[in-house]
C-alpha cells in the first residue's frame, strides 16, 4: 500500500494523483515541511513541465491521426 492509500493529508493524496512518483513526492514534501519553499516549488515546477510536455507530445499525435484521416477521406 502507497503512503497516499495510506494518508488523510489532502496534500500527499493531490501529489499521488497527479501521477508524481513517491521519490518526488517524499522530496517535495521534506523540502515544503523544512521551509525551502522555493526548493518545493521547483519540484512542483519541473514536474508540471513534464506533464505538458507528455500533452504536447500527445496532441502531435492526435494532430497526425485527424492528417491520415483527412487525407484519406476517412471521415
Amino acid at each position: 500500500m502507497s503512503k497516499a492509500e495510506k494518508s488523510t493529508d489532502p496534500l500527499v493524496i493531490a501529489l499521488a494523483d497527479s501521477g508524481m512518483n513517491e521519490t518526488l513526492q517524499d522530496a517535495f514534501i521534506k523540502n515544503y515541511a523544512d521551509g525551502r519553499k522555493a526548493q518545493a516549488k521547483k519540484i512542483l515546477t519541473e514536474y508540471r513541465k513534464d506533464l505538458l510536455s507528455d500533452i504536447h507530445k500527445s496532441q502531435d499525435k492526435l494532430y497526425l491521426i485527424d492528417f491520415i484521416i483527412q487525407k484519406w477521406n476517412l471521415s
